[in-house]
This record gives C-alpha cells, structure tokens and sequence, in this order.
C-alpha cells in the first residue's frame, strides 16, 4: 500500500486501513489484506496467507494454520470462502475430529454420520439418541436404550423388559 501518513485521518480514503505507528503507513486492519490495485483492503478470504492468529479474524470460525486461513476443527468452508459453517451431517470428513461440532457424530465412510444408537435431527446439526418404536435396520441402532433391540424394524424392548414413559429405557 505505501501511503506515508501520521495519523489515521491519512488513511481515511482507504476502507479498513489505520495508520501503523511503527512503519508510518497505511495498512489494513486484521482481518483485511492489500487489494491488487493497493488501493483498497479486502477481506481476507480462506486459504489466504497468514502469520499470525489475528490475521484471520474477519472470516468467522476460521484459524490460521500452516501459515494459511484454514476453517477451525468441526466446520466448513462456505461456497464464498469469507467464513466457515457448522459441519452438518452427510458432509465430507477425512478426520475423526472434522465432525466434533456435531453432537454424537463421527467420521465413518468419508462422511459425518450418526453413531450407533442415534439418529440425525431434522436440522442434521445433531445426532439424537434413538428411542423406543422409532425405525431401525440392526439391533445396534438401539444400542442406546439398555436392554432393547430392533424388531420389526422398530426399537423394542427385550423379552421380560417393559418400555418406559421416556422411551429411552427397557426396565424388568
């Protein structure tokens, strides 16, 4: 950018630039880099070159991490790169940790998915427990009512169990 100045009035033609007192420039704000033109800042965007935590800032949920704006664990890069969304489920994963944002989830076959004993929210946002007379495939998908199993494709209790009002759980 290179425009001397003493105060941040000197930079007041330039959108989020402040004078540095250091170097005696404008420069733009955290969060912000040079335009191509030098004339402006524009919000820095991810996978743009960062060296310091704060360089980051204006894209939401996003850190800087080998030196590039990356989103941070359990989001996702938004289709404009200026800010990182919530992973929801059915989203790309390559690591357990890309699906910790969402409750009870985890990385299975490249995807966020449910684990054993839950089932997706209507938001896919979150993975809810599994209750009594919902839809199943295996008795593994009832795993999170004690002492329950999939018949006729429903989650029922076990033979000698009765299910109770909270539908969570299969007592004798």
């Amino acid at each position: 950018m290179d425009l001397p100045c003493s105060d941040n009035t000197d930079c007041v033609k330039i959108s989020h630039a402040n004078c540095s007192s250091s170097s005696s420039q404008c420069k733009c704000v955290d969060g912000f880099i040079p335009a191509s033109t030098g004339q402006q800042c524009d919000l820095r965007k991810l996978d743009a070159e960062c060296a310091a935590a704060n360089d980051c800032n204006g894209i939401t949920n996003a850190e800087c991490s080998g030196k590039k704006c990356k989103c941070q664990s359990g989001y996702i890069a938004a289709a404009t790169k200026d800010k990182c969304d919530l992973r929801k489920l059915d989203a790309a994963c390559t690591a357990a940790d890309d699906c910790n944002g969402i409750k009870n989830a985890e990385c299975s076959g490249k995807k966020c998915k449910c684990q054993s004993g839950y089932i997706a929210a209507a938001t896919k946002d979150k993975c809810d427990l599994r209750k009594l007379d919902e839809a199943c495939a295996s008795k593994d998908e009832c795993s999170g009512i004690k002492n329950a199993t999939c018949a006729s494709k429903k989650c029922k209790c076990e033979k000698g169990f009765i299910g109770q009002n909270d539908k969570i759980t299969c007592n004798e």
